[in-house]
């Protein structure tokens, strides 16, 4: 499926669309060496930017006689331009799957790469996958949550000012306000926090665009 886009953008109308959570061997094999030679190169003793770290770990799924129920909470499709995607891992029951997984842990992200290898009594296959994740869900919805908080309030001062109803306020410290806020936050803590979630966000979507630049 193509579209003539050039940027990550979600599919509304997903009614004759597919996902396929996959990646082939090669496409495995430049992440790996990418993400190999970015942990040697952070790592270092003249580097001194964030660093990224590398384990490696072996899984193994089995069969479980009771049932896993799963509640969907939110769907999104986003369609990635040159037919790349960035793929989540599947559980698939009453089968035999062995993961070898590699991590890369940067910043405030999580880059996971898989091997797994499925069997069952009549054959077995290996698929490849790669995830991209926050590795504290907690701290990116408490950064989200300020952020959302702030918008809120520059939008409430933008539209008391435009009834002419507009207060004077304290701007001598320009540390207190956001970028284009009139209204000065409570603690500074709070301002660094709605500042964070867009750099938290940012570091994502840069890992995502550097996994697809290079898959």
């Amino acid at each position: 499926m193509e579209y003539p886009i050039g940027t990550e953008s979600p599919i509304l109308d997903t009614r004759d669309t597919k996902f396929q959570s996959d990646i082939n061997h090669n496409q495995h094999s430049n992440l790996n060496r990418l993400l190999n030679q970015r942990v040697h190169e952070t790592n270092s003793k003249n580097y001194s930017g964030a660093k990224v770290d590398y384990v490696h770990t072996k899984e193994i799924d089995e069969f479980h006689d009771k049932q896993i129920r799963v509640k969907k909470l939110a769907h999104l499709d986003i369609i990635v331009p040159e037919n790349n995607s960035i793929l989540e891992s599947l559980l698939i029951l009453n089968i035999l799957r062995i993961k070898d997984r590699l991590s890369y842990s940067h910043q405030i992200c999580q880059i996971d790469l898989t091997q797994v290898k499925t069997s069952d009594k009549n054959n077995s296959s290996s698929t490849h996958e790669v995830e991209v994740e926050f590795k504290n869900s907690i701290e990116l919805l408490r950064a989200a949550s300020i952020w959302s908080k702030s918008i809120e309030s520059e939008e409430g001062s933008s539209s008391t000012t435009n009834g002419n109803h507009s207060t004077e306020t304290d701007t001598k410290n320009s540390g207190d306000h956001l970028p284009g806020s009139s209204r000065k936050l409570n603690h500074t803590t709070n301002v660094i926090d709605a500042q964070e979630y867009l750099v938290m966000v940012d570091v994502l979507l840069n890992n995502v665009r550097m996994l697809i630049c290079n898959c």
